[in-house]
């Protein structure tokens, strides 16, 4: 049984891409927000069994993925972000199910997109997300990330994080494309 936990601080560009996507391969449906859900969004929800948690922004960090952990019934948790969703071979690996470690790490492709919506840099992040992990797994608020397992792999595909930010946007002009495999890493991070 799977547990799909939606955990977003604001409004999602990509819910109706992740609901069609991700829900029906899913038990449970399990929505925490930082922030009132528009009526749009509400009529996309109510597409699929699910419940909704309301969080505090004052306890965004720990408090949503928190709540959503101890919500869930599922054997394994499926956790999606606000700027996120997953490419075609993230979404067949999870259609097997066939499922041995105790967690799987996808990698991340990232775009920033400036005023006009363009795409002004793309990269691969080098630091691959648990994103699918047994219920006995843990969220650490400190080191923002998952623990408690004993074995994890790496899987194909990516989770996309295609990010829209405001903030971002008033500041940044329209660059044209800069796509560039960084590794932090090796930059002397």
């Amino acid at each position: 049984m799977i547990s799909l936990i939606l955990a977003f601080q604001y409004e999602s560009r990509f819910l109706e891409r992740v609901l069609r996507d991700l829900a029906p391969k899913a038990n449970e449906l399990i929505v925490a927000l930082a922030y009132e859900p528009s009526e749009g969004e509400l009529k996309l929800l109510s597409k699929y069994p699910y419940k909704l948690i309301k969080v505090p922004r004052m306890l965004i960090e720990e408090g949503l993925l928190q709540r959503g952990l101890q919500e869930c019934k599922g054997d394994w948790i499926l956790m999606i972000r606000e700027n996120e969703y997953l490419d075609s071979d993230a979404l067949k690996m999870i259609d097997e199910k066939n499922f041995k470690e105790d967690a799987y790490a996808f990698r991340r492709k990232v775009f920033l997109r400036g005023l006009d919506d363009s795409i002004f840099l793309f990269f691969d992040f080098p630091n691959p997300q648990i994103r699918l992990f047994k219920k006995k797994c843990k969220w650490d608020v400190e080191s923002n990330s998952i623990i408690g397992f004993n074995s994890c792999r790496y899987v194909p595909g990516h989770i996309v994080f295609d990010n829209l930010n405001m903030k971002l946007r008033k500041y940044v002009k329209t660059l044209p494309i800069i796509n560039s495999s960084i590794n932090f890493l090796e930059m002397g991070q």
